[in-house]
């Protein structure tokens, strides 16, 4: 049976003589008692004894293996806010060990991080993917402050004011009021509420 590796490999290949002071001619032209082979081809030797008997040793068979190629591809943005996710697929359907541990084709991502996975072909060789960076960013959680009362008289007003962020959409019993600063004079009765964003883009 042929000797296999992957390519980058060797294979040592050992001559073997009953005459301690033999001389040995390999067929890729060598003539130590053993030789590193990383080149595919039919290997054998010839033993030369002191008194000039020779002999020709079997052939070995040597296979080297192409190493394989393997992609991931995300199949949307790789920057989301907390709560989204990403969807990484290996260009190989099997073979693959993430670098999360994870051994199937695909693998959804939730947390920032950088991802890439290992290929292991039938050959027993392997390729390391590209690598692909993930980048969760927070959402806000925003917070409206009222002062000490929220309870007004008819014509009065109340200062509603929402914790800092980049941007602000308010809105009262769910319509919005296209109100887009930090407070707002709050005059009708009701629910109001307020959606920030900040500079990462996620809402809050």
């Amino acid at each position: 049976s042929a000797t296999e590796f992957c390519a980058g490999g060797a294979v040592t290949l050992t001559a073997s003589s009953s005459d301690n002071n033999a001389t040995y001619v390999w067929s890729n032209g060598e003539t130590t008692s053993e030789i590193s082979v990383s080149a595919a081809g039919n290997y054998s030797v010839i033993a030369t004894s002191s008194n000039r008997c020779a002999a020709a040793s079997n052939e070995v068979s040597v296979v080297v293996n192409d190493l394989p190629t393997v992609s991931i591809a995300a199949d949307g943005s790789t920057s989301f806010c907390t709560g989204g996710s990403v969807v990484l697929t290996s260009s190989e359907s099997n073979g693959n060990v993430w670098s999360n541990d994870a051994t199937s084709a695909s693998i959804t991502v939730t947390a920032s991080g950088d991802f890439s996975l290992e290929y292991t072909d039938e050959n027993g060789c392997s390729a390391t993917s590209n690598v692909i960076s993930v980048s969760v960013s927070d959402s806000p959680i925003p917070t409206v402050s009222a002062g000490s009362d929220t309870e007004i008289c008819e014509g009065d007003a109340v200062v509603l004011t929402a914790s800092s962020s980049d941007s602000y959409a308010w809105y009262l019993n769910g319509e919005t009021l296209n109100l887009s600063t930090q407070s707002i004079d709050a005059s009708e009765e009701g629910n109001y509420t307020v959606v920030v964003t900040n500079a990462d883009q996620c809402n809050g």
